[in-house]
């Protein structure tokens, strides 16, 4: 439930049964001693702020999850790897925000947004790869693009965002001062 660990700097393991659905609202909040955790496959919600700040090194999230909020993963230094669910459609605002050991990325084709943020402060940040950019940007004039213009704000400059050639991407990273890349 929300805030049930909050700021408990000891905490370094916890287990879930197989009933919950929802990690609530800074369920783990400031557990800097949390490296791992499992995810149940019976979640289906990551509320807001759940992990924000937890000493997390790598997390799964299962495909099972449909919804994760913002900021969700925020200020997790130690975050070096992240499978993210085929359930999800957007990354929410600042979900990774300054997830300084972040080296790579991969948006699989259901993911059709990146919101305001969500890769803000990921300085060790180096790859980006997108699945199916022509998901992200249906129309060739970029009038609907589906990412937030400071997405990737605060990331070093050589950050590498990989994609079909021709797809919005490209233009993404020439408009905002990364490197492109085909795959």
């Amino acid at each position: 439930g929300r805030c049930a660990f909050a700021r408990c700097t000891s905490l370094e393991s916890f287990y879930y049964g197989d009933e919950c659905g929802t990690i609530g609202n800074r369920a783990f909040y400031g557990c800097t001693a949390l490296e791992q955790i499992e995810i149940p496959s019976t979640v289906a919600t990551l509320d807001n702020r759940c992990f924000k700040g937890a000493g997390l090194t790598s997390i799964v999230v299962p495909n099972t999850v449909t919804y994760t909020g913002y900021e969700v993963f925020m200020n997790c230094a130690n975050l070096e790897t992240v499978e993210y669910s085929t359930g999800v459609q957007f990354i929410n605002s600042r979900v990774f925000e300054n997830c300084t050991s972040l080296k790579s990325f991969y948006v699989a084709n259901n993911i059709q947004r990146l919101r305001t943020g969500a890769f803000y402060g990921c300085t060790a940040l180096e790859s980006v790869t997108f699945e199916d950019a022509n998901n992200m940007w249906p129309t060739p004039d970029g009038s609907s693009a589906k990412i937030a213009s400071n997405t990737f704000e605060g990331c070093n400059s050589s950050l590498k965002l990989i994609a079909d050639e021709g797809t919005h991407v490209e233009s993404y990273a020439a408009r905002h001062g990364f490197v492109f890349e085909a795959k």
